[in-house]
């Protein structure tokens, strides 16, 4: 695959940032700053170390699993459409912003993200590892079995089950 290597320096300005191929691989303690969204459609593994920022979306696209090592500033929604996401540090899905998991998986590992509404759609989207996810509202919409390892939290966060999919909460849950 190929490799963007940032170092220490920042890309700025960025309306669109987007990988696709193989498997790149984005290194760096740098930051992206992106008002549009980083799109992410590629074929084989992909891992991002640099930290995301600004007010774009975070689109994930392919069967393939896509992480993210930085604690991310991005304020857009993230979408994973297809494939995995797997977290790599606390808030590396962004904060604060509305998270969608559409017949996909949101591997939460050990690290903690803190999102508004969390959705579930699409027939067998999972959320797992062992983390917490805090949020302002669980909307869980899947049509087929769903599997949530990962514990749900947020202190006045509901959780709202529809359609007929059946959604499996295991883990340590402490929203509402």
């Amino acid at each position: 695959g190929r490799i963007l290597g940032l170092g220490a320096n920042n890309l700025t300005n960025v309306d669109t940032f987007a990988t696709n191929g193989a498997s790149p691989s984005i290194t760096g303690t740098g930051t992206i700053t992106a008002s549009n969204a980083f799109f992410f459609d590629n074929t084989g593994a992909t891992s991002v170390d640099a930290t995301l920022s600004g007010t774009a979306s975070l689109l994930k696209e392919q069967g393939n699993t896509l992480t993210l090592n930085a604690s991310n500033a991005y304020t857009g929604q993230t979408i994973i459409g297809a494939g995995t996401l797997a977290a790599g540090a606390n808030n590396a899905t962004g904060t604060g912003n509305d998270l969608t998991v559409d017949n996909a998986t949101l591997d939460t590992g050990t690290f903690s993200l803190t999102h508004g509404i969390v959705t579930t759609s699409g027939a067998t989207p999972s959320i797992l590892g062992t983390g917490t996810i805090v949020a302002t509202a669980y909307d869980l919409s899947n049509t087929g079995a769903s599997t949530i390892s990962a514990g749900l939290a947020g202190g006045s966060a509901y959780l709202r089950k529809d359609q007929n999919g059946v959604a499996s909460l295991t883990g340590a849950n402490t929203y509402g």
